[in-house]
C-alpha cells in the first residue's frame, strides 16, 4: 500500500471509529461541521432504488465476482486514457469494483458516493482502498484534503449511470462540481443509459455550457461507435487548459524521422 492510500484509509478508519477514539478530533469535528452545514435534494436513486431494488443491486456484484464476470471494462479504459499513478476520482462509485481496479492499476484513486449503505459495502470488499460517503453534488477541494485526497484529479469517472440517477435539474451543477476538481486538461469520463430522462444530447450541451470539450464519444465503454440507435453512451470531456496544450514529459517525446541521427541511440 503506498503512502497516499495507506493516508486515506487510515482517515476513512478513523471516520468510523468512536468519538472517545478519535486521533484528530478538530479534523473530524471540521468534516461533521461540513455536512451539517449543507443539504442536498433526493437523487433519483434514492427515490427509485429502494427495498428489494436496492439490495438486488447490492447483491448482483458479489454474485458476478463468484461468477468470475469481467466487471473491469471501465477502468480499462480509464487506464488506458491516464497518465501513470493518475490521480482518478471514481464518482457515484456503489459497491466499489471500479476504485478497486484502478488502485490495482496502479492509480490513486478514491470512490464517492451518497449512498451510505454501499459504501460500506465497497469498504468491506475491498479492503485498503480509499472511498468516501459523499453526494457529489456537496464534493469540494476541502472536503477532499480534509481526509487526505488530492484536490485535483487527472480524470474524474462517472461510470454505471451516475449521470442519469443524480437529482433532476442538478445535472449541469454537477458536471461544474466535477470539472472544477479536474487538473487543466483533465479529463471527465461518463458513461449512462441513453433512454433515461436526461439523456446524451442534454449532457452535451451542459458540456458546452461548462466549456468542456468533447474528445469522444463511443456507444459502449469498449469503444463501439455511437449511433443513434445506441443504448449507451460513453463520454469523454476535457477541461481546457488555460496555459496551452497539454506537452508530453521530454523524455517521452519522439523526434520526428527527419531529424534523426545515424547513430541509433540519438534517435530519441
Amino acid at each position: 500500500m503506498d503512502g497516499w492510500t495507506e493516508q486515506l484509509v487510515t482517515c476513512a478508519e478513523f471516520e468510523r471509529s468512536e468519538p472517545g477514539a478519535a486521533r484528530n478530533p478538530g479534523h473530524h469535528e471540521r468534516l461533521s461541521d461540513m455536512s451539517a452545514a449543507q443539504t442536498s435534494p433526493p437523487t433519483r436513486w434514492e427515490q427509485q432504488v429502494v427495498g428489494e431494488k436496492w439490495d438486488f443491486y447490492a447483491n448482483r456484484f458479489e454474485k458476478m465476482i463468484a461468477d468470475g464476470t469481467d466487471l473491469e471494462g471501465e477502468a480499462r479504459l480509464v487506464d488506458a486514457l491516464a497518465p501513470r499513478q493518475a490521480a482518478v476520482l471514481d464518482g457515484g462509485c456503489g459497491t466499489g469494483r471500479i476504485t478497486a481496479a484502478l488502485q490495482r492499476m496502479g492509480h490513486r484513486a478514491i470512490g464517492v458516493d451518497k449512498d451510505a449503505g454501499l459504501i460500506d459495502i465497497a469498504k468491506q470488499r475491498y479492503l485498503g482502498v480509499p472511498y468516501l460517503n459523499r453526494d457529489l453534488l456537496l464534493l469540494d477541494g476541502d472536503v477532499l484534503t480534509a481526509v487526505g485526497a488530492p484536490a485535483e484529479f487527472d480524470i474524474i469517472v462517472l461510470p454505471g449511470n451516475v449521470m442519469v440517477y443524480l437529482a433532476p435539474g442538478t445535472e449541469r451543477e454537477v458536471l461544474r462540481v466535477l470539472t472544477g476538481l479536474l487538473k487543466p486538461a483533465g479529463r471527465l469520463i461518463a458513461g449512462f443509459a441513453t433512454d433515461r430522462d436526461y439523456s446524451p444530447a442534454s449532457f452535451l450541451a451542459d458540456a458546452d455550457a461548462l466549456d468542456l470539450q468533447v474528445e469522444h464519444q463511443f456507444g459502449t465503454w469498449d469503444l463501439r461507435p455511437f449511433e443513434n440507435a445506441s443504448d449507451w453512451t460513453v463520454a469523454v470531456l476535457r477541461r481546457p487548459d488555460p496555459d496551452g496544450q497539454e506537452q508530453a514529459p521530454a523524455a517521452t517525446r519522439w523526434t520526428p524521422a527527419s531529424q534523426w541521427h545515424s547513430d541509433p541511440e540519438q534517435h530519441l
